[in-house]
């Protein structure tokens, strides 16, 4: 009896460690192409920001509705004003329509006022969204960089306790003095504090990108590769990419629907046409020496990743030849160490290189795309 009460207290308890774990996983996946989407979905900012914009298109189109029924019941008076009708009926019935179609008109004007108002408002929301998307794709590259610089500091803090493993193997074993011993004994202390520190920065930049996201309860499985073609950099054109900009920025739209207003208006003057129109150009102009400078960051940093790339496999190669030289017994473990040194200081060289071709390259497709930058 004893033996069947503790194999059912056995299978409860395994039921319980393990029914509830896999029922409350739930994971997200992330990818700089589904970013938007998932802050649209769960990012509370933005709700509150949508519930406001879809406020205003429900008054808008409460006003589309009213002034419809405005004009049907005009027209319906209209149409009731028959030569079978009394003069003191038919007076009534004009004033009722006099009455009609002066409430017709200022709902007309409001309906007119409200059409441009809302024009801005989902300008607005647009720029809402795009600031937040920014904003996580922005986490999203800073995690990928702080996670590639604790790659490093774990790579490093293995190779040397690798090291000071087979330091101390040949120490026991005789092969070498106890003073070589001591010299070839690693100092942990720098290494593993760089090693800690960079734990630390990834986690942070984990719970930076889930706040970001909208979902900082949940687990998320990052796509690490940003499957990014960086030679596509080299074909980029200017002047066409610049023309989007144009179509594309908020800014502009708002500009060229105040010069509307303003040209719309009879009690506006050509002064004020001219100052509209200025703007405008202006507004231009200034966004085309905003958008060079995004452009030459891009240019710089594409130059930069491609020599860095270069003298990365450089390092790889000339790190591989000394291990085989060293295996070989015709050169030092010093020549080799200075080597693995050189290498691991060239991949956290392109790890930033990279994080900032990354960083340039989102400004520059942002503001293409009619990002407020």
């Amino acid at each position: 009896m004893k033996i069947k009460i503790l194999s059912f207290i056995c299978m409860l308890l395994i039921i319980i460690n393990i029914v509830p774990a896999s029922a409350s996983e739930k994971s997200t996946a992330v990818s700089m192409d589904n970013i938007d989407e998932i802050v649209m979905d769960n990012n509370i900012e933005l709700k509150i920001a949508k519930n406001s914009l879809e406020s205003k298109i429900q008054y808008y189109e409460d006003l589309d509705k009213d002034i419809s029924r405005l004009q049907k019941k005009i027209t319906n008076l209209n149409n009731s004003i028959t030569d079978d009708l009394d003069e003191e009926s038919k007076n009534q019935k004009r004033e009722e329509i006099k009455q009609n179609k002066a409430e017709l008109s200022n709902l007309e004007k409001e309906y007119d006022k409200k059409k441009d108002d809302l024009k801005i408002a989902r300008i607005t929301y647009q720029n809402k969204v795009r600031d937040l998307v920014t904003a996580a794709q922005q986490k999203y590259i800073d995690y990928l960089y702080d996670k590639s610089i604790k790659d490093i500091a774990e790579e490093k803090l293995n190779y040397n306790k690798d090291k000071d493993n087979i330091n101390k193997a040949k120490y026991d074993m005789g092969y070498i003095s106890r003073n070589e011993y001591l010299t070839n004994t690693v100092d942990f202390i720098d290494i593993e504090n760089t090693y800690n520190k960079s734990i630390a920065d990834e986690e942070m930049s984990l719970k930076e990108l889930k706040s970001a996201l909208g979902i900082n309860d949940e687990n998320i499985t990052l796509n690490e590769d940003l499957d990014f073609d960086i030679n596509k950099i080299a074909n980029i054109d200017f002047e066409e990419d610049f023309n989007q900009v144009i179509s594309n920025n908020s800014n502009i739209k708002i500009k060229k629907i105040e010069l509307d207003q303003v040209e719309d208006n009879d009690d506006s003057d050509d002064y004020e046409i001219d100052n509209a129109e200025l703007e405008l150009t202006k507004g231009k102009s200034d966004l085309r020496l905003t958008f060079q400078g995004k452009y030459n960051d891009l240019m710089n940093s594409y130059k930069s990743i491609k020599n860095s790339m270069n003298k990365l496999a450089d390092k790889e190669n000339a790190f591989n030849i000394k291990k085989v030289k060293l295996n070989h017994g015709y050169i030092s473990n010093k020549e080799c160490e200075e080597a693995y040194i050189e290498l691991i200081n060239q991949k956290s060289e392109y790890i930033k290189e990279k994080n900032t071709l990354y960083v340039n390259y989102l400004k520059y497709m942002q503001m293409k795309d009619g990002y407020l930058i």
